[in-house]
């Protein structure tokens, strides 16, 4: 954030990061304690029977949230075609196990767990957001100015940067020279708490500068000092005890179908994820199914307003009863967001294709994808996924959508050919998907 109309240039950001967020989970699962993250239970041991010790999480943490700062300074300016999007989009500074650099057994370990913790991070993203918004309502409604208020730390510190995770106690880990790890949970922290938490931060990170300072500071010095590299320092603050919600009365809003009625009921009982939704706004735009499973494309409103666009899945039961697979935020209609931010593509069709995998029962592997297709006239009826490894998967369009998923005895191998097929049977367009990068037509709008 930076005051707009203003000269001072001077900026801090903050929000849900989920590399960060990782480094912190691994040490829940695994129960290894380093202070002051030291509250979670004994875990399941995996990271140190491979090798992991507390000093070598701490460095791992601080080559994590380090490698961001930097890449961040690299990005300067606005994006344009001569961007290398490989190092934008995939880069160790957005994934974990690849920033390890200590033994190869640590390092698997961390892509297993890295591979089984993305559904997991969009529910603490989403938790953050809600936590995120109600206090920018209070700081609104208080008229207050974290910009301003931090104005005595701009000619000190570069920029600020909150990386905001889930843990139960309320931390902030500064890692100078710039970036906080802040915890949050519950209701934690309010605007207030926030706020007083933000400059403590920037406070912290002047010290960290100047050994007088540092002796005055109220931070902690992490236990770990690495050669040549600032030691991280912490402060925890009281844990506030989170007040019963009230209860809630469930709206009599009945689904045409069973599928449908799984959705609501989700939407329902789940607030922890979706928010309190006001259930007389949720509406099914569109919907895509194929033998076993169903898709819709779901917009609903929570209780304060704030609107929400979802793609769900659900997969048939041997019973016939229909079971939640999951559900991601689609951030709005495809072609509007084509036509808002990217020159218009007129010699081929566009597609765009979203997907997960995961192990299943009995050794099976599951593997659901789902796709909009926009076909510019080429009359696109069908879609095909091909990979390398021979696997073919195919659907017909309906209402611009597609729809794949199946579990099986091996993985489905990443990156695949989407190849769009018109009515006569006739090859139209081909590109890769599911490859960690932008589609091969993407061109950003010049301004």
């Amino acid at each position: 954030m930076r005051l707009l109309h203003s000269r001072n240039s001077w900026t801090f950001s903050g929000g849900f990061n989920m590399t960060v967020d990782f480094c912190i989970w691994v040490l829940e699962v695994d129960g290894l304690h380093v202070p002051p993250f030291d509250q979670h239970p004994e875990g399941d041991g995996s990271l140190r029977a491979a090798g992991l010790d507390a000093e070598a999480w701490q460095s791992w943490l601080m080559r994590v949230v380090n490698l961001q700062y930097e890449q961040q300074r690299t990005r300067k300016g606005p994006l344009n075609q001569q961007v290398d999007w490989q190092s934008v989009l995939i880069s160790e500074a957005y994934n974990p196990p690849r920033a390890w650099i200590g033994t190869a057994t640590v390092g698997n370990r961390l892509a297993e767990l890295w591979t089984q913790y993305g559904p997991l991070s969009n529910e603490r993203n989403k938790a953050e957001a809600r936590l995120a918004r109600k206090r920018q309502q209070v700081e609104t409604d208080r008229r207050m100015n974290l910009w301003r208020d931090l104005s005595p730390y701009h000619s000190r510190i570069p920029t600020l940067v909150i990386h905001m995770v889930q843990y139960e106690k309320p931390i902030n880990y500064l890692i100078p020279p710039v970036s906080v790890v802040m915890t949050y949970t519950g209701e934690q922290p309010g605007a207030a708490e926030f706020r007083e938490r933000l400059l403590d931060a920037a406070a912290g990170l002047t010290a960290s500068s100047s050994s007088r300072r540092r002796k005055q500071s109220t931070y902690t010095l992490a236990p770990y000092t690495m050669l040549n590299q600032p030691t991280p320092m912490y402060k925890t603050y009281p844990r506030k005890p989170v007040q019963p919600a009230a209860p809630r009365n469930r709206a009599s809003i009945v689904a045409e179908n069973d599928a449908k009625q799984v959705i609501l009921d989700r939407l329902f009982n789940d607030d922890h994820i979706y928010g309190e939704v006001n259930m007389a706004t949720v509406q099914f735009l569109r919907e895509k199914a194929i033998p076993g499973w169903q898709m819709y494309y779901v917009t609903f409103e929570e209780v304060d307003g704030h609107k929400h666009n979802y793609v769900m899945f659900l997969r048939q039961l041997e019973d016939g009863s229909w079971m939640f697979r999951g559900g991601s935020s689609t951030g709005g209609d495809f072609r509007d967001i084509v036509s808002q931010y990217f020159v218009p593509v007129h010699d081929h069709p566009l597609i765009a294709i979203a997907g997960g995998k995961g192990g299943h029962a009995d050794n099976q592997y599951e593997f659901v994808a789902n796709g909009e297709v926009i076909d510019n006239g080429f009359d696109v009826v069908r879609v095909r996924l091909v990979n390398e490894a021979g696997d073919v998967f195919e659907d017909t369009v309906q209402d611009g959508l597609v729809l794949f998923a199946t579990i099986q005895d091996q993985e489905v191998q990443w990156p695949l050919q989407a190849e769009l097929y018109n009515r006569a049977g006739k090859l139209v367009w081909r590109e890769t998907v599911l490859d960690n990068s932008p589609p091969p037509w993407l061109k950003l709008r010049r301004t």
